[in-house]
């Protein structure tokens, strides 16, 4: 959802800031974000829910993003939550979790462990979000 100024300025369909958008009633939404340094410092993910913590052995940024999109699964399935919606800014991830073929990257195992645990939930949805989407913003 773009929020669209309404301003006096010339040309007021330009979006100025995409905006976090909550949930619908009965469902938690999980934004899932992750850093990667190529060098032996570990990569760092995080979940909006979850304080940010080491992700180790990282590959490369989409081993990363998907290593994040996993621990805020699991954080989820362990809270007992029945109805989520994960949200990543990497389009290659969101891909793959949407996917029903088996993945044969180098991220598998994480993506087929996440799929394993959406499955155990009444209901999902996995979606593309740009990383300004990741703020929370208080008004």
């Amino acid at each position: 959802m773009y929020v669209v100024p309404m301003a006096r300025e010339k040309d007021a369909r330009v979006p100025l800031e995409k905006r976090w958008t909550p949930p619908p009633p009965g469902w938690i939404k999980l934004n899932t974000d992750a850093s990667f340094i190529s060098s032996d410092k570990p990569s760092g993910g995080g979940a909006i829910l979850a304080a940010c913590s080491p992700l180790k052995n990282c590959q490369d940024a989409e081993d990363a993003e998907a290593k994040a999109a996993l621990m805020g699964i699991k954080l989820l399935n362990n809270r007992g939550h029945d109805k989520i919606m994960l949200e990543l800014d990497c389009s290659e991830v969101v891909k793959a979790l949407n996917s029903t073929r088996t993945d044969r990257s180098k991220q598998w195992a994480s993506y087929e462990e996440a799929k394993t645990l959406l499955r155990s939930f009444d209901g999902h949805s996995i979606g593309h979000e740009k990383r300004e989407c990741n703020r929370l913003l208080m008004q």
